[in-house]
């Protein structure tokens, strides 16, 4: 994908989170905090060629970790990317499948996160409401609820008890993340 191609996704994921929102008449208080969005990868080959694509966008270093036989890079933008009426976002995860899912299900831009962690009151919402989440265990790192699907296109919503600038400092600090 195409900078102007990730612009184009987060312009199209603010109008679907808006209609889901709005659908579910979700707690305004769950988006105060914009986080990150994330491109998922088709393969490693389309990981390394969306890397070097966003290279030019940033002027720190892109950190990548290794979790679940996968790599996950972070870039952090020198400009904003607005997502709709959900504000706007400077950092960008992109994902390489696992290698279990590689080529399979939504590839480009596939989700946002907010920082919001009154977990016990929003997963209360989602299931009043009937929506489908998870609540992984697998990440040390930070808590979320994950896997909430806010389209047909597959576009996903996530909340993240911490904001990722934060994880991704902590995790470097610990010898947990390497330059791309």
């Amino acid at each position: 994908m195409t900078y102007k191609e990730i612009e184009a996704g987060a312009d199209l994921y603010g109008q679907r989170l808006a209609a889901f929102v709005e659908h579910y008449r979700l707690p305004e208080e769950w988006f105060g905090m914009p986080d990150h969005i994330a491109v998922k990868c088709s393969d490693r080959a389309d990981f390394d060629e969306q890397i070097e694509l966003l290279r030019p966008f940033t002027d720190v270093s892109i950190m990548g970790k290794d979790m679940h036989g996968r790599t996950l890079g972070t870039v952090e933008l020198a400009a904003s990317i607005m997502v709709g009426s959900f504000g706007e976002v400077n950092i960008i995860e992109v994902m390489e499948p696992r290698p279990e899912k590689a080529g399979v299900g939504l590839i480009g831009f596939e989700h946002m996160e907010f920082t919001y962690d009154e977990f016990a009151g929003a997963t209360y919402v989602l299931g009043k409401r009937g929506i489908e989440f998870n609540l992984p265990d697998d990440n040390p790192a930070h808590q979320c609820i994950d896997e909430i699907i806010i389209c047909d296109e597959g576009f996903e919503l996530k909340l993240n008890d911490r904001p990722l600038v934060d994880i991704i400092k902590e995790e470097t600090s610990k010898g947990k993340n390497y330059e791309l």
